[in-house]
């Protein structure tokens, strides 16, 4: 048997493991420090470099990670040997130095964002409490909203489906979100892909609509989620890819990004993403008034909701339990205290937006079908 010999590779990837944990867990950066010099500095500059090259990848580059990741599982499997308890030892080193590398380039890419400047801060905005009034009055905005834009989207006799959604989907929430970024001087640097994922369902089954992966640089949808969801999801992982970790935010974004847009089924797409969340709310808080208040919904309304309800089914959850276990244990451990409950985040966050700049639905109504400004 040859002596046990630590690789030069296997050194530097456990150093780097070593070395981000640290960074991560046990130095207390600023918010400030991060938001400059990471998310405005290295983040950026990373950002503009990547999307301009390796990012114009016309297939998504996250079937070459996961080819790449089930070559290397295979080789591995091949070479193993059960018996030996050096060819065991051997894997385990070779398994923590690869654990290493990819804390390293997570970080690097990306995940420094969960400690940037709140957004709040940024904003100016006064985050306060929002009481079942404030609640109900949100959701009967929103409703108001939806029944009026609904027309403009498409007949109400018909049902919303693919061919609705412009062919340019993509580069129109890019331009939305980045319009928004720039008025509250987040200066934006390169441009951030969301793919649409085949096959559909392979999201969806796992409780996920979509998901940002750094170690490829993109966004991804799942290409079965029901249209009118598609474009409040993709402008949602779209802000991921902007930089930012924290999923409320990226609700209240993806929200004031959908608005922004003057393609209709857009702005449908982002009221109803939000009155979702509304609504959820309000059937935890008082699932009575809850059923009342469906029961009230226009047809249209109960129509749209229906339809994406059936849409889901097709893809029952596989690992439901244990999908929300991990996710919420990973949030946590990047510093968001209340896990996923930080989804509804966008509530505060829009409700504090508003009593700031007047409501969205007033502000739209002004200038027609026009987005907000």
């Amino acid at each position: 048997m040859s002596p046990f010999k630590i690789k030069t590779r296997h050194k530097i990837g456990l150093g780097l493991g070593l070395i981000t944990l640290v960074l991560s867990n046990y130095v207390n950066f600023s918010p400030v420090f991060i938001e400059h010099f990471y998310s405005r500095g290295l983040f950026k500059l990373y950002r503009g470099i990547y999307d301009h090259t390796i990012a114009l990848s016309p297939v998504p580059l996250v079937y070459i990670l996961f080819g790449l990741l089930v070559f290397l599982v295979v080789r591995k499997f091949r070479t193993l040997d059960l018996k030996s308890t050096y060819s065991i030892a051997k894997e385990l080193l070779s398994l923590g130095s690869f654990v290493g590398y990819v804390l390293f380039v997570f970080y690097l890419a990306w995940g420094f964002n969960y400690q940037r400047i709140p957004i709040q801060d940024q904003m100016a905005l006064d985050l306060s409490p929002v009481d079942l009034k404030i609640l109900k009055e949100e959701l009967s905005r929103e409703t108001l909203f939806l029944m009026e834009s609904r027309p403009i989207v498409k007949s109400v006799a018909d049902s919303i489906s693919e061919a609705d959604l412009p062919s340019n989907m993509e580069e129109e929430i890019r331009y939305a979100l980045e319009a928004i970024l720039a008025e509250y001087n987040y200066d934006v640097n390169g441009r951030v892909r969301v793919r649409q994922l085949a096959p559909s369902g392979i999201l969806l089954r796992i409780k996920t609509a979509g998901v940002y992966i750094p170690f490829v640089g993109e966004g991804h949808i799942d290409k079965g989620l029901h249209p009118i969801q598609k474009p409040f999801t993709m402008a949602h992982e779209m802000a991921h890819g902007y930089g930012f970790g924290d999923e409320g935010t990226c609700n209240f974004l993806a929200y004031l990004a959908c608005l922004k847009s003057e393609v209709p089924i857009i702005r449908y797409s982002g009221s109803m993403g939000y009155w979702k969340y509304l609504s959820s709310n309000l059937r935890a808080n008082n699932s009575e008034e809850y059923v009342r208040f469906r029961q009230n919904l226009p047809e249209s309304l109960k129509s749209d909701l229906d339809d994406i309800y059936v849409n889901s089914v097709k893809y029952p959850d596989l690992f439901p339990k244990a999908r929300d276990k991990m996710y919420n244990s990973y949030l946590k451990s990047q510093g968001i205290k209340e896990g996923m409950q930080n989804y509804d985040r966008v509530i505060l966050l829009v409700h504090s937006w508003q009593k700031k700049h007047g409501n969205f639905y007033q502000l739209l109504s002004r200038q027609g079908t026009q987005g907000i400004e």
